[in-house]
């Protein structure tokens, strides 16, 4: 199980993990013929594929993992979090109350983190539904090769969708 991380820095290496090690390594680099060829045999790298897509599965764990993240993301790059976190924190209550303020303020015009996130949101939807309809075709009876190989080419678009709304995520704090 994927524990929730706490601290903005432990949020910021999950989506890296996601990024990377999901996206990147498990769903855009496959191969949509070799999953049909897994399809068509008995094997361990059926089962570890399969083990992955199930509902349940590895792939359903990152999801719920970053559907967990997604409320955690807009106080991580955050740059009350400079003020919280940092040598700031020390300040008279009103300095500090005045510095949070204009920093959020900052924050919320100039960096349009909400409009983002509502995208990351709808590629994660999309991932989804894409690895419901793969699954829906896979455990079919004698399914048809073409449209298991289509499923998974969708799911593959789905997930650049995704990588490429997380690629666009500031790699730090966003600083006025």
């Amino acid at each position: 199980m994927i524990e929730l991380p706490i601290s903005s820095c432990e949020v910021n290496n999950q989506l890296g993990i996601l990024r990377h090690s999901w996206l990147e390594n498990q769903i855009l680099n496959g191969s949509p013929n070799y999953t049909t060829k897994l399809y068509t045999e008995i094997s361990s790298a059926r089962n570890a594929f399969e083990g992955r897509i199930n509902p349940s599965g590895e792939f359903d764990e990152y999801i719920r993992l970053l559907r967990n993240l997604l409320p955690l993301i807009s106080e991580t790059y955050s740059p009350k979090q400079i003020l919280r976190e940092g040598p700031l924190r020390c300040l008279s209550h009103n300095i500090f109350i005045y510095i949070e303020e204009f920093l959020e303020l900052f924050y919320v015009t100039e960096f349009d983190l909400q409009a983002l996130l509502f995208r990351i949101e709808d590629a994660l939807e999309g991932l989804d539904s894409a690895l419901i309809r793969l699954r829906e075709t896979w455990y079919q009876n004698d399914a048809d090769l073409d449209l298991i190989r289509e499923s998974y080419v969708n799911v593959q678009n789905a997930g650049f969708v995704l990588h490429q709304a997380l690629k666009q995520l500031p790699k730090g704090i966003v600083l006025p």
